[in-house]
This record gives structure tokens, sequence and C-alpha cells, in this order.
């Protein structure tokens, strides 16, 4: 060793250090770039809104792949080629924003117009969310994206369809095949004669709808009181319809009733 040159014992340590850090945070950067490749929204396909952190910070993440997840389902029922959906791109239009938190409720709420300008399609996305599991105050609209009404519309029409769209056609839909639909539940519940004998029933329209899009309907005729199943079609008639147009379920829940078995 050169005796005119000084040894420092710790710059070797410094050394280290520093390339220990680097390393940690080249691994750090490796495993989030993987993670970002690989990643996968576990809704289902998803489009990410590109600025959305700017707007939504403090939104979980949780809820972001709902949004996500509900914009790609909005983009493909309007959009032929599946292929050409992308990935990402969206943008929130920033004059649209709304945000609000509601302490009491502990709910928050948000709106924006997202536009997808590679699509020329633009979307209304709501949502709502609460740090409370289970909040009642909740509307059961995790997220609803649909069309933007035609102040908001920037391209050209795309003939848009959404989900409250469709609804309401299937409302139509069932209401024309099975009008009784509209005059349903009836729920009777009298005491004859001041405080004398009770009488009570309900009569409900139960339909199902099967995946090849067949329905099967039936009219619910649940009797509390008992007795009352002739009135129970009376009553249909008196609607202007025929028991005999249908299938009826009869129910008498009388004997379950004065025994304390039903409510």
């Amino acid at each position: 060793m050169n005796p005119n040159t000084t040894y420092h014992p710790y710059k070797k340590i410094v050394l280290i250090s520093i390339a220990f850090v680097g390393g940690i945070v080249l691994l750090s950067l490796l495993i989030m770039l993987l993670q970002r490749i690989f990643y996968r929204n576990p809704f289902g396909e998803e489009i990410r809104i590109d600025n959305f952190s700017s707007y939504f910070s403090d939104t979980p993440t949780e809820q972001q792949e709902m949004i996500f997840h509900g914009l790609y389902n909005a983009v493909a029922r309007n959009t032929a080629d599946p292929a050409t959906i992308p990935k990402s791109g969206a943008l929130i239009r920033a004059d649209t924003v709304t945000s609000e938190s509601n302490s009491e409720t502990q709910v928050n709420y948000g709106t924006f117009i997202v536009d997808l300008a590679t699509l020329e399609q633009s979307y209304r996305v709501q949502f709502e969310w609460s740090p409370e599991a289970g909040n009642p105050n909740l509307s059961g609209y995790a997220v609803l994206v649909t069309c933007p009404a035609a102040e908001f519309v920037i391209y050209p029409d795309f003939v848009c369809t959404d989900e409250l769209t469709e609804e309401n056609e299937r409302i139509e839909e069932i209401n024309t095949e099975y009008p009784i639909m509209k005059d349903l539940p009836i729920k009777i519940d009298y005491f004859a004669g001041g405080y004398g004998k009770q009488t009570r029933y309900d009569i409900e329209g139960d339909l199902n709808t099967y995946e090849n899009g067949e329905n099967t309907f039936k009219i619910i005729i649940t009797d509390y009181s008992g007795g009352n199943y002739e009135a129970a079609l009376t009553r249909i008639r008196d609607l202007g319809y025929n028991p005999d147009d249908y299938t009826i379920e009869y129910t008498d829940l009388s004997q379950a009733m004065s025994w304390g078995y039903a409510n």
C-alpha cells in the first residue's frame, strides 16, 4: 500500500450499500412492470381510464376495477368488432366531473363523462362507494355506465344503447307479453265489520327468464286468512284479465298463520 494513500474503511461499505439500495429499487421497478404486464382485472375485461386518479385519487382499487370493467361492457355493447376495443386510452372530460362525500351516510359519489377518441364514443359514468362494508345507504348501483345526454355528445351519433335502455326495453316487452304484470302485485288486507274477521291475501306475478331467452310466467296467490281463492280470481277478472289464460299457483297459509308459523 502506498504510504501516502489514506485508507477509508467505510468507503467500501458505502458503495455496497448504494449498490444494494439500487438493486432493491430496480427489483421493485421490475416487479411493478411485471405486475402491470400480467395484471388481470378480477371483474373481467376492462378499459383503463388513464387520468382517473387525477380526479378520484381516494377511490378504492376495487371500485376502480369495477368502473374500468363497466366501461368495457358499455363499449362492447355498442361496438360490433370486439378486437377494436382498446385496453386503455379513455380520458375523463375535465369539465364534467362531480364528486361528493356525505359524512353522515359515509357514502362517496362521483360522476363524469369519459371519452374514447379512438372509437369516437363517450359515456357517462356514475359510481358510489363506502368505507363501511354493507352500508345500507348505498343505492345498489355501485357503478352505472350509460349513454351521455345530448348536450355532452361531441362525436357523431353511433346509436348508443346502455344497460338502462335495455332494461326499459325489456320491461316494455314484458308488459306487452304479460300485460297483467303492470297491475301486480295486489295486496288485500282488511277486517270485515270493524275488528271482525281478517281477510288477507296477495296476488303476485312470477316471471322467470332463461338463458335461451324463453320465459315462464305464473300468478301466485298467497292466502293468509283462508278461503280467498275465488275472491282473488274475481279481482283478476275485475282488472280485465281472464284467469284461465294464466298458470295459477295457490297457497293457503291460514293454518300456519293460526299457529303462528307465518308472518
